[in-house]
């Protein structure tokens, strides 16, 4: 765990390290069990809910109250209003995402089908959702290859299918 704080630290503190990662290296170090203080769960929980990722929000919210990192203090009243928040818009979404409305039809590029995919897969639909977010790979008008293949990696990740995700 010493060297992935170090090596997470070292990468997120060099010059011109791009601020849209940032999310991503928190969710690493959820991952690893290394969100430690409230102000890494809320900044999480605000990152992927600004994103479009509600439900993963909530996911962050709830591990945060859970571990009794959040909900004590001064800001356990600001906590609470974001955990409720998040838990709202969740809600919302997850009802949005069911809908069989062919959402994936009307997506304009293969990373906007990724981010479906993924907040598909986080709203509790994992296999339909790492379906979309292949389909999103796959496509010829992919942008940023990188990074929807890493949120593929961290889905199938979290989905348990982990040599694929090493893959």
């Amino acid at each position: 765990e010493p060297y992935w704080a170090d090596l997470l630290s070292r990468i997120e503190s060099r010059q011109g390290f791009p601020e849209r990662l940032f999310t991503d290296s928190l969710r690493l170090r959820r991952t690893l069990g290394m969100l430690g203080s409230a102000g890494d769960y809320e900044d999480l929980a605000e990152l992927t809910q600004r994103a479009g990722f509600p439900a993963e929000a909530q996911a962050v919210m709830e591990e945060g109250f859970a571990k009794g990192v959040l909900g004590k203090g001064s800001d356990a009243a600001k906590q609470q209003k974001l955990r409720e928040a998040v838990t709202r818009k969740a809600t919302e979404d997850r009802k949005d995402l069911a809908q069989p409305d062919g959402a994936a039809a009307r997506v304009k590029d293969g990373d906007a089908l990724v981010r479906l995919g993924y907040a598909v897969f986080t709203s509790g639909q994992q296999d339909k959702g790492l379906q979309l977010m292949e389909q999103g790979i796959a496509r010829p008008d992919l942008k940023r290859g990188d990074e929807a293949r890493l949120m593929l990696g961290y889905a199938q990740f979290q989905s348990g299918a982990k040599a694929k995700a090493v893959a």
